[in-house]
């Protein structure tokens, strides 16, 4: 994985971009105007359609440059495709965004590393109501009062509907996200990784990200 595919020195655009600058030794670093970006954070195992339209409304919605950021591990999975394969899917998949990886499984982990990488930026995550309702699960953490009040001083949130289910964006201001950093989007129909990894939502993957797991031998499926 190069420097330029993690999130210290984010990379890969394709369209319309940010400009970019070197930084002291050489690196690059991203110049965001008008200041503003919108991550969709998750393992892209593999990503779907969905996805993509989270992040491009998101994007409309809050004049924010778009960034996909891959974790290197997720709170309850296990056994996903190799993380260079879902970088390229996410290129291919995305091509209007910047694609980056942050070490960790958690939201936190991904805004820390995007607060550190883009700092001065007013960032925001987009998710659906599934990801949204797991991200307030506190069987994930220790303290899941401290964790999220730290994600909620780092991001806000632009949130969808999910088959039917809004999300129920009260259940965010008990740790401490208001209603001004709180965007909701509206619905996304149905589908997900799970049901593309199984054969039955395969169509729903974007097809350069499709035709590259097919070459690749991903999840069996086959050219």
């Amino acid at each position: 994985m190069g420097p330029a595919e993690r999130c210290g020195g984010l990379g890969r655009r394709g369209g319309a971009a940010p400009s970019r600058r070197a930084a002291s030794g050489g690196a690059m670093t991203v110049d965001l105007r008008p200041g503003r970006a919108v991550a969709l954070v998750g393992t892209f195992d593999p990503p779907t359609e969905h996805h993509a339209a989270m992040l491009s409304r998101a994007s409309a919605h809050l004049g924010a440059v778009q960034l996909a950021v891959l974790t290197e591990g997720h709170a309850d999975k296990d056994g996903m495709a190799p993380l260079a394969d879902r970088v390229r899917m996410a290129k291919l998949a995305f091509p209007q965004a910047l694609v980056g990886v942050v070490p960790g499984r958690l939201y936190l982990d991904a805004a820390e590393a995007l607060a550190a990488s883009l700092p001065d930026t007013d960032l925001w995550l987009a998710m659906g109501s599934d990801a949204y309702g797991r991200m307030l699960d506190p069987r994930f953490y220790g303290d899941a009062t401290a964790v999220l009040g730290r994600l909620s001083s780092l991001v806000g949130l632009a949130l969808f509907a999910r088959d039917g289910d809004g999300p129920d964006w009260h259940a965010a201001h008990r740790y401490g996200w208001t209603d001004d950093r709180i965007a909701l989007l509206g619905s996304i129909g149905p589908g997900s990784s799970t049901d593309a990894r199984n054969g039955g939502g395969i169509g729903r993957v974007p097809m350069r990200a499709r035709e590259y797991a097919a070459r690749r031998g991903l999840y069996g499926w086959s050219r």
